[in-house]
């Protein structure tokens, strides 16, 4: 999600300014202090005069950043599931390897998407489970198999400290594959997302086309 802004923040009588970051599950306040507000943990979420209230653990907060604020307040009362986050839609076919986190695969079963373990199939989403740099030698067998506007994600624990996203940088391009970016898929796991290099130029084709001003045609007298 990423949204960041500059932010005015009341914690029961105590006001703050800085900036906050909107994050696929959490909030981030740094300014004078620090906080961290988890949407799980957040009750009572209310938008009202350009404020998000909300009540963090028995204290009263108040949340503004400016004209983005009913937006935040948007995202906090309707959190994107994990399958959301990774662009699952109903009937996709969704290879998963070596992931057997049951928040993840329950959210992608949801959406009626095709899971399957089989390494034989073309698929337009595969998971790719990571506990170590070397689970990361599989990137190229599996990009052989990702459909050509695919998107391969690599998933792994937020506590695991020996993958680094250079490690994931350094596989994914021995693997042909681009577009390095990290979302937040729930409090416990993290997930880099990969695609070749021909769908990160088509989308940006399409991008550039759709922005590009259209020219009136000259007529003749």
């Amino acid at each position: 999600m990423g949204m960041e802004a500059a932010c005015n923040l009341r914690v029961g009588k105590e006001s703050y300014r800085g900036r906050a970051r909107m994050d696929a599950d959490h909030i981030d306040f740094t300014g004078q202090t620090k906080f961290r507000f988890r949407l799980s943990e957040i009750r009572e979420p209310s938008f009202a005069s350009g404020t998000l209230r909300f009540d963090f653990h028995g204290n009263k907060i108040a949340l503004s950043v400016g004209d983005r604020t009913e937006k935040w307040y948007d995202a906090v009362i309707h959190p994107k599931s994990p399958a959301d986050k990774l662009g699952v839609r109903a009937a996709s076919i969704v290879r998963v390897v070596n992931l057997d986190e049951e928040a993840i695969l329950d959210s992608i079963a949801s959406k009626k998407a095709i899971i399957t373990r089989d390494r034989g199939d073309s698929c337009e989403v595969i998971l790719l489970g990571v506990d170590k740099p070397g689970d990361l030698k599989q990137l190229p067998s599996l990009a052989e198999t990702l459909r050509a506007d695919g998107v391969l994600w690599v998933v792994l624990p937020k506590s695991a400290r020996t993958v680094t996203q250079g490690n994931v940088q350094a596989a994914a391009r021995l693997a042909g594959l681009f577009d390095l970016r990290q979302v937040s898929l729930s409090d416990t796991h993290a997930a880099y997302r990969l695609a070749r290099a021909s769908a990160r130029r088509n989308n940006g084709a399409r991008i550039a086309a759709a922005a590009k001003p259209s020219r009136a045609r000259k007529t003749r007298d």
